[in-house]
């Protein structure tokens, strides 16, 4: 069906996206250049397989830790780690142009919290990508013991000035440990780390999330964000 869909609109540009919440695990062996190497000869192989693909798209969650594999991260390399990947799968895919003649685009979709940003080496990484697609939704959901927007564009009225911005401390005093989860904050971060806007890509869920059991006692301001 995607090869008929290209077929019929040979402009349409269709990425595989490798990786997601649950696929992620072996991009944290990727610290080791050789599984970079293997992985990066796998993709070339499934792009000169299925021509009608325009490149690769990486969804690793997430470089440094906090996805799905709470034991596997490391924050002092894999931001490192994911440049490197950036620039090798650019080099092999400006080989298969020269083979091909064609135009390939390298993509990733990423975390936009404070924490998932702050260890991923994107002045390194962008030269050599054509969009990041940030993932500015599931800021809240059943985790949390307080309904929220799941994808808010700006802070709520519920959030201090500090708690926004992350200079203040909450309810107990402790300090925020970052900005709030939201787009405007995530978007901040990531120009603020060199991402070019030209090649930034808000992407909005198309789904809603749900909560089950909140009971009045259970409310209370979001802490976490």
């Amino acid at each position: 069906m995607l090869m008929a869909l290209k077929q019929r609109n040979p402009d349409l540009k269709i990425l595989p996206s490798i990786g997601g919440w649950t696929l992620s695990d072996p991009f944290y062996s990727f610290t080791d250049k050789a599984n970079r190497d293997v992985f990066v000869a796998s993709v070339k192989r499934f792009l000169q397989t299925w021509k009608f693909y325009d490149g690769v798209d990486i969804d690793w969650e997430y470089p440094g830790g906090q996805g799905a594999a709470p034991d596997l991260g490391d924050p002092l390399k894999d931001g490192d780690a994911y440049a490197a990947l950036m620039q090798e799968l650019r080099i092999m895919l400006d080989e298969l142009t020269v083979e091909t003649g064609r135009t390939y685009e390298l993509t990733s979709a990423v975390g936009v919290g404070y924490d998932k940003i702050e260890d991923v080496n994107y002045a390194d990484a962008v030269p050599h990508m054509d969009y990041i697609f940030a993932m500015t939704y599931d800021f809240y959901g059943g985790w949390n013991n307080v309904p929220g927007h799941q994808a808010a564009l700006y802070c709520g009225n519920f959030m201090s000035g500090g708690q926004c911005d992350g200079t203040g401390v909450d309810a107990e005093g402790v300090p925020y440990k970052g900005p709030a989860y939201t787009t405007d904050n995530g978007i901040q971060l990531l120009l603020a780390k060199g991402v070019p806007a030209n090649k930034l890509v808000v992407g909005a869920a198309m789904y809603g999330r749900g909560w089950e059991g909140v009971m009045p006692n259970t409310l209370s301001d979001p802490t976490d964000l």
